[in-house]
């Protein structure tokens, strides 16, 4: 399952201009993203992926690529759970 892909979908559904994203993009800054933006992209997120997202540690990462790392470590996570 290719994570980024999953996640830059999540965000497209958000109506986001993913062609200027990339690892040290901003959610904030860059991207205009609110605490509700950030918390409905992990509600599409959990429904494209089979996770369950905190949507406090989520509010605490700050990059695309942070994002993309702590849910490749939720799905690490889950599988050695599973």
């Amino acid at each position: 399952m290719n994570v980024r892909a999953e996640l830059l979908h999540a965000m497209q559904d958000l109506h986001i201009d993913i062609a200027k994203i990339n690892t040290s993009t901003r959610l904030k800054e860059d991207l205009d993203m609110d605490s509700t933006e950030i918390v409905e992209m992990a509600v599409a997120l959990e429904k494209r992926l089979p996770l369950t997202i905190d949507d406090a540690a989520l509010g605490k990462l700050h990059t695309f690529g942070e994002v993309e790392q702590f849910v490749l470590t939720l799905m690490d996570n889950q599988v050695a759970v599973s």
